[in-house]
């Protein structure tokens, strides 16, 4: 199987009052701390640098895959070897709630792959921040946008890419 570390801030995501949003083409900076609100250095919290839509990996990083720690289907691990022959220095974070949408929008992700269920309420939120900063989220294996207010509330499996 794929091996994987664990991200530390996915279990102290809201203890650490890290904050997603997104602007339609702007990207969606990741901002440590609340607005105005004095990190521990004593400077005020203030937005992370967005990834633009559509860009490269940075340089400085492998090709990033974030999956779920419990839902780790054997799909889901398939999925990741056939990107690793792509990408062979693919690096696997295993992370926790929407903070995997909010990954791959800020740019420090390149794919979610979810092959398990989730419900509409789990992904509403992570599926606008990730489509105001230009990232895809697509109903799997059909690759089409993933819908909304569909009589059974359950999403198919999807995939979230930088586009």
């Amino acid at each position: 199987g794929a091996s994987t570390r664990r991200d530390p801030e996915a279990r102290t995501a809201p203890a650490a009052a890290r904050a997603a949003q997104g602007a339609c083409r702007h990207g969606a900076p990741a901002a440590q701390g609340a607005p105005g609100r004095p990190e521990p250095d004593g400077n005020q919290a203030a937005p992370g640098t967005p990834a633009a839509p559509g860009s490269a990996p940075p340089a400085d990083r492998p090709f990033t895959v974030v999956a779920s720690r419990s839902h780790m289907s054997p799909e889901t691990e398939a999925f990741v070897e056939d990107l690793r022959a792509e990408h062979p220095d693919l690096e696997l974070v295993s992370a926790g709630s929407a903070l995997k949408m909010c990954l791959v929008a800020e740019g420090a992700a390149d794919a979610y792959p979810r092959f398990a269920p989730t419900m509409e309420w789990d992904t509403g939120a992570g599926h606008a921040v990730c489509v105001a900063a230009g990232a895809e989220v697509l109903a799997w294996p059909a690759r089409e946008p993933l819908v909304y207010n569909k009589p059974d509330l359950v999403n198919p499996w999807f995939l979230v890419r930088r586009a």
